[in-house]
């Protein structure tokens, strides 16, 4: 039987003394990210400033985005997942000023040479109000040659993934979670364990888990199937970097 991608692979990154709280968006932090963003970032030909991080798993090339563009006063975030001929774009523009998403709009790009797909759709994006758990609906766009049947789920898992994303690069970098500029109920209803619970987790994947292949960490694996399609998640455990990954991947069975 053959394989053959169709929805997403998921990649998450959580640091374990990461547990930050929801708070109003502040000005002072949208500040402290754009300095930051103009101190370290890269310059590009436009005058815009960008600070990326790559990153490879499972075969996929992951890159994460945040790009100070002064001249209009807005950060655009971009998150791109590749491998192969296949490739899925989120974006959206972040208003400065109104510490929104720029018209409210986020846009997702999906491209796959070995289908011939390429769709490219917007959903109203309202930063303040998503969630971990929010589902967007990616229903306008004009560029549409056969798109997969799941697109909409797909763009959802890779908005979740994406945010994740510049979730992980705030913080890192700038040492500012989303929830400070504008996201402000990104952790409603979902704050990480605490940290009592993430040293249980972390304790089975260090006993019952499998060595990666560099490793530097163990994993949990879990794959099952239904009907035609085949799911696999994994939880790997990075006890020198202090990080847990996430990894699921849905593929249909053709």
């Amino acid at each position: 039987m053959k394989k053959k991608f169709l929805s997403v692979i998921l990649i998450l990154s959580m640091l374990l003394s990461f547990m930050p709280v929801v708070s109003n968006a502040a000005a002072s932090d949208v500040t402290k990210l754009t300095n930051y963003i103009t101190k370290y970032g890269t310059v590009n030909s436009n005058g815009s400033i960008s600070l990326q991080d790559k990153s490879y798993d499972n075969g996929y090339t992951i890159a994460t985005t945040m790009t100070y563009r002064s001249s209009d006063n807005i950060i655009i975030f971009h998150f791109n997942m590749s491998k192969q001929g296949l490739s899925c774009t989120i974006s959206f523009d972040y208003d400065i000023a109104s510490q929104k998403a720029k018209s409210n709009k986020i846009s997702a790009n999906y491209l796959n040479d070995s289908t011939f797909s390429s769709v490219l759709r917007q959903a109203t994006f309202d930063i303040g109000s998503y969630t971990q758990n929010s589902t967007l609906n990616f229903t306008t766009g004009t560029i549409n040659m056969n798109p997969p049947s799941n697109i909409n789920e797909t763009f959802n898992d890779i908005t979740q993934a994406a945010v994740a994303s510049w979730n992980k690069l705030c913080y890192q970098k700038a040492g500012i979670s989303i929830d400070k500029i504008g996201f402000d109920s990104y952790y409603s209803g979902n704050v990480p364990a605490p940290t009592s619970d993430v040293t249980k987790l972390t304790s089975y994947i260090e006993r019952y888990g499998k060595l990666t292949n560099d490793k530097t960490g163990r994993k949990i694996t879990d794959s099952f199937t239904e009907g035609e399609v085949e799911f696999i998640r994994e939880i790997t455990y990075y006890p020198n970097k202090n990080t847990i990954n996430l990894f699921e991947s849905i593929s249909s069975i053709v």
